[in-house]
């Protein structure tokens, strides 16, 4: 038996399995540990940071002005990162398109679109791997900004590569979702808080019966298969089992208050970050998944925020062309690190085992550049938040530079139970200094 659903508590009997929300007066004192569930969410600022606005001046204790004083309120439970570098995002031209393909995964992405789309595994996905028989969902890829997604792009590259920082594997691009209520639909299918217990296990039931009926046909067929076709069989069988888990946790109203948002993606970008950010934290309170990807915007090409009053393209500006683009430029990073706020405030505010959500999570940020107009990629935006009860936080450390960002996957794939000791091109050991 799945060892997650096994300790969880159900409603009704054999025919409907409603999983409740892991209540702390039903959790035994072991369960009710810090580290009963810990989760990932890896989150992309676009185009880079005024970096001398973001890196605190001191080591040691963390103390935050410029851009990252609207993270105040988080400061405790955050670490801000200097000089990690991603060198394989490095190619000029392509740095934006180059620097997303490689966020997450540092591997060096190749040009050229259709078969010639590769980049490398992305640490999110390494996490999903060995997180996914905990939930129904194995990730969530969310994003607020929608960019272009097919064609070539920037230098040459993929319109995927700038527009996806969620990688199964090296051909197995997954881009964002931008519709909140189809995300949602994805999370909640088939749940309708209204439906009466006896509704939903008729309903259920029904469908099982319908699983049971293909689980004895494919027994006596697996018996007639050669090993490609059975090979195909398992794979069936396999997305059969999700489905199965898929009914078996369907949520109830108890995990979380959030209601179906309007059909249709949304132009209003402030209103549909805090969405995606409350899907998040509702995912995570209905331990629907454990690991989410958030692309906030697409590097390339250049996009308006006229939602917070810049009406020229984001990467345009990002290149001071004129004495008013570092003004409006500012205000779109500000207006990133808001989102990221958002997101930490809102895991902080739900109380789980002696802590909070935020508490038993990994949320790890990084960017295409660092410096937009140097389009450097050695001394990249980057913040943990949460530390998974694994990480010492509150603290801005410095490390030698081009330190490479994979070392710290590595830490953050160990401190997710994942016993890894390499990551990317040049990932070789966890980073120090970051348990105390």
């Amino acid at each position: 038996m799945n060892p997650s659903l096994s300790r969880r508590r159900f409603l009704g009997g054999a025919a409907v399995a409603i999983a409740l929300p892991p209540f702390e007066s039903l959790l035994s004192k072991a369960q009710a540990q810090p580290d009963l569930r810990r989760r990932l969410v890896t989150v992309f600022l676009p185009v880079g940071m005024l970096m001398e606005e973001w890196t605190p001046s001191t080591t040691g204790p963390l103390q935050l002005s410029g851009l990252a004083a609207g993270l105040e309120k988080v400061k405790s439970k955050i670490l801000i990162l200097s000089h990690l570098a991603n060198l394989s995002g490095k190619n000029r031209p392509g740095d934006h398109a180059a620097g997303t393909g490689a966020v997450f995964n540092c591997a060096k992405p190749a040009k050229g679109d259709g078969d010639a789309i590769r980049a490398g595994v992305s640490v999110d996905q390494v996490a999903a791997k060995q997180l996914r028989a905990f939930t129904p969902i194995p990730s969530l890829q969310l994003g607020v900004i929608k960019g272009r997604k097919t064609g070539v792009c920037e230098a040459g590259y993929s319109c995927v590569m700038e527009n996806t920082i969620s990688w199964a594997d090296e051909r197995t691009a997954l881009p964002p979702a931008q519709n909140p209520a189809a995300v949602f639909d994805q999370l909640f299918a088939g749940y309708d808080p209204r439906e009466s217990a006896a509704a939903r296990a008729a309903r259920v039931a029904g469908k099982r019966s319908v699983l049971d009926y293909v689980h004895e046909e494919s027994r006596l067929l697996a018996a007639k298969l050669g090993r490609s076709d059975a090979a195909k069989l398992d794979q069936l069988l396999t997305g059969i089992s999700d489905i199965e888990r898929r009914l078996d946790t369907a949520p109830t109203a108890a995990c979380g208050s959030l209601g179906r948002p309007a059909d249709g993606e949304s132009v209003d970008y402030k209103a549909n970050a805090e969405i995606m950010n409350a899907i998040t934290v509702t995912a995570f309170q209905c331990d629907l998944t454990r690991v989410v990807s958030n692309q906030i915007a697409p590097s390339y090409p250049a996009i308006s925020y006229n939602h917070i009053g810049v009406s020229g393209g984001h990467h345009s500006l990002s290149h001071f062309h004129s004495a008013g683009d570092r003004v409006s430029y500012r205000k779109c990073v500000e207006w990133h690190v808001t989102v990221l706020a958002d997101l930490l405030a809102r895991l902080d505010a739900v109380p789980e085992g002696g802590g909070t959500l935020l508490d038993h999570t990994f949320v790890v940020t990084s960017s295409d550049v660092g410096n937009p107009q140097k389009h450097d990629h050695a001394h990249l935006p980057v913040l943990v938040g949460g530390g998974g009860g694994v990480f010492k936080m509150g603290r801005h450390i410095s490390y030698p530079t081009e330190t490479p960002i994979a070392n710290l996957f590595i830490s953050v794939l160990n401190g997710l139970g994942v016993p890894a000791t390499s990551f990317g091109a040049d990932g070789t050991r966890p980073l120090s200094d970051l348990t105390g």
